[in-house]
């Protein structure tokens, strides 16, 4: 697919999100969340549309500032957070002007400011140390424990399904099960390295010789030791 029409797809992607962040009818907001979910995924199959991504959601949440629409900044900014820790490749321009925009949000009252300082404090950390928001993803996304980020996070889903459609109950019980795929913590600390040297090195990065090569590498006994909770997936 050409640069234009990854745009135009990813575009379309997000303006559906912005009708469903602003959609007053039950029937559509019965399904809110389904569009952020489809565009978590879009750029998980093919994470080379991640900079693209982030530019639009950039231009998307500055112009919801100029125009006070309030409502869709939250939405939006943790989808744009989302997408930075699990992407390499994002220009330092990027970053700054990400910082940029959560520190002119401090102004705001809360939530917005809370949100945004909680933001511009990770911004800075990957910044610092790149891949380090994705590791910490993965072993709280996975209830691991690690030597190097002693911290456990449980996350509490509490569906009512007077409030949520059958379809996203479906399509999270689906996300759920592939997730338990049989995995070890060696194939996570696979995707963890692999991040990582992707976010530091950025294009002077082989990465297809790099994928080949944590393969047939045996891994020193891994920093990341399950505890309880589901296999880890990528």
């Amino acid at each position: 697919m050409e640069s234009s029409d990854v745009e135009l797809d990813l575009q379309r992607s997000v303006q559906a999100v912005l009708r469903e962040l602003s959609a007053q009818a039950p029937a559509l907001q019965r399904n809110q969340g389904m569009w952020r979910w489809s565009l978590h995924k879009k750029v998980e199959r093919d994470p080379g549309k991640s900079p693209t991504l982030v530019r639009i959601l950039l231009r998307e949440l500055e112009k919801a500032e100029r125009e006070d629409e309030r409502h869709v900044i939250i939405p939006l900014l943790h989808t744009l957070m989302y997408v930075l820790t699990k992407a390499t490749g994002i220009t330092e321009e990027l970053y700054r002007r990400t910082y940029a925009f959560c520190m002119r949000l401090l102004t705001l009252p809360t939530p917005y400011c809370t949100v945004a300082l909680d933001c511009a404090i990770r911004l800075k950390t990957e910044q610092a140390v790149p891949g380090t928001l994705y590791q910490r993803l993965v072993i709280a996304e996975q209830n691991l424990r690690s030597e190097l980020y002693p911290y456990q996070e449980r996350v509490f889903l509490f569906v009512d399904p007077e409030l949520v459609a059958p379809s996203v109950c479906s399509a999270l019980l689906l996300e759920i099960e592939a997730a338990q795929v049989q995995q070890t913590p060696e194939a996570c600390m696979r995707y963890v390295v692999s991040h990582a040297l992707q976010a530091a090195l950025g294009e002077a990065c082989h990465t297809s010789a790099l994928q080949r090569k944590l393969q047939v590498t045996a891994l020193p006994p891994p920093l990341l030791v399950p505890t309880q909770g589901p296999a880890c997936s990528h």
